[in-house]
């Protein structure tokens, strides 16, 4: 039986608010600015999306293996999107002349597709997973590896997707193909698709 999902929507004003603060102001001058970007948009980026796909099945004992199938295909729904709008727009990127794969940005894509998946099932988490997205596209900025357009783009694009993902009956990639069984940790192949 699919939970439906019930509670309070919260304003999405301060979150854009915010990812807009961040970007309009990057301090490519500093030193200190560019170390922290470097690292939200390696290591931070990677931990972020590895911590947001696995916490839900080791935390939520109920849902978790699910919310996390969920996270995952939602990710991968939106990067696989972003890969072709960027196929399609062949945007140059800002610090880099001979690199036309600029719009959207992946990674804002994929931490916003994260984020809004997320607070769909855990909606007290939500200011921390979107202040950690904005983080990330602040980063892709700061780096001049996209335009503030093509981050705007990306945490568009994700968020829709994550929305749509949660809303879903089987997911929109993955969830048609897998399953989650029970509350363990495994999956199984869906039938009859």
């Amino acid at each position: 039986m699919q939970r439906r999902i019930t509670g309070r929507r919260r304003p999405l004003g301060p979150v854009l608010a915010l990812l807009m603060a961040c970007m309009m102001a990057p301090a490519q001058g500093a030193s200190e600015a560019h170390h922290v970007a470097n690292f939200l948009s390696g290591p931070g980026n990677l931990t972020y999306l590895g911590v947001g796909a696995v916490l839900p099945a080791l935390t939520d004992h109920t849902n978790g293996t699910k919310h996390s199938l969920r996270v995952v295909d939602s990710v991968a729904t939106a990067v696989a999107a972003s890969e072709i709008l960027k196929l399609a727009t062949h945007e140059r990127r800002p610090g880099n002349l001979h690199s036309y794969d600029s719009f959207p940005s992946g990674h804002a894509t994929a931490a916003f597709a994260l984020a809004s998946n997320l607070s769909e099932y855990y909606p007290r988490q939500a200011p921390f997973w979107y202040l950690g997205a904005a983080a990330i596209g602040w980063s892709r900025v700061e780096l001049r590896q996209h335009h503030t357009t093509d981050v705007l783009a990306g945490a568009a694009l994700g968020y829709w997707v994550g929305k749509v993902e949660a809303r879903s009956r089987h997911g929109l990639l993955l969830g048609p193909v897998f399953c989650a069984t029970g509350t363990g940790l495994g999956l199984t192949w869906r039938h009859g698709w």
